[in-house]
């Protein structure tokens, strides 16, 4: 795949996260860029906690019963989940019921088939042209029965809208590697919902599309001073910024009604 002919600027690092704030607002993206983030949540945390369960799975072995507290407080001590947890200021109470509910996805998650596992936690970091880095962090990557690999998307929720998060990631690997996923994947460990595709060259250039689009907008807003255009929608109560936006605000009120 040939580097996009994008213009040049200040270095632009684009995530995954960052990629699907974008889709939603381009006025999000931007406040990620000036590192604002949305308040941390209980749902967060959580989810934090089963992906260190999850990974800690694949790569030990099966999570004895006796010693899942500790592995938890482990996980938490020893990582990024200790600052959110910090944040939300969670109590002996809080992080027990949260351990408790971590443990009742694994119940769920350690029946799954581990069949062609390959590693998990990866992390990839590949550039996008001059300036632009493209960076995620895959859940779970397998040997797929009809070839190639499928990666997995472990959720602790509701899936939502997981399609485009899971072709950044497409992207991703083919920039990393350059061959396309046989499969990509998202699995709901709380409800059991499950996103499959197989995405082909044509999807994966037509997600190289859309962030080259993100990227030309960014460098124009910069050189003319313009501010992000603003979606509002059902994440705006949740936004960074939102005591700046008139139009979020509106959505706020909508969402909490």
């Amino acid at each position: 795949m040939s580097a996009p002919d994008l213009p040049s600027g200040s270095p632009l690092r684009i995530s995954a996260s960052g990629f699907m704030a974008y889709l939603d607002c381009p006025s999000l993206f931007g406040a990620r860029l000036d590192g604002k983030y949305g308040a941390e949540s209980l749902a967060s945390f959580r989810g934090a906690l089963a992906h260190a369960v999850f990974a800690r799975h694949l790569e030990g072995g099966e999570i004895a019963d006796h010693e899942f507290d500790n592995v938890c407080r482990r996980a938490i001590g020893g990582s990024v989940i200790n600052y959110k947890m910090a944040n939300l200021g969670l109590g002996i109470t809080g992080v027990r019921e949260t351990i408790a509910e971590v443990g009742e996805m694994y119940q769920r998650f350690k029946k799954l088939p581990s069949d062609g596992f390959r590693s998990s936690e990866v992390h990839l970091e590949v550039g996008f042209g001059d300036d632009v880095t493209l960076l995620g962090r895959i859940d779970a990557v397998y040997d797929d029965a009809g070839g190639g690999v499928r990666l997995v998307d472990w959720k602790s929720g509701d899936l939502g809208s997981v399609g485009q998060q899971l072709n950044f990631y497409a992207l991703l690997w083919w920039k990393g590697t350059g061959s396309v996923p046989e499969t990509i994947e998202a699995f709901s460990v709380q409800s059991g919902e499950q996103f499959r595709a197989h995405p082909t060259v044509a999807d994966v250039q037509a997600t190289a599309a859309q962030v080259a689009e993100l990227v030309r907008t960014i460098r124009h807003s910069e050189e003319a001073n313009e501010p992000l255009g603003r979606v509002p929608g059902m994440y705006c109560q949740y936004c960074p910024i939102l005591s700046e936006c008139s139009e979020g605000q509106a959505a706020a009120r909508v969402a909490s009604a």
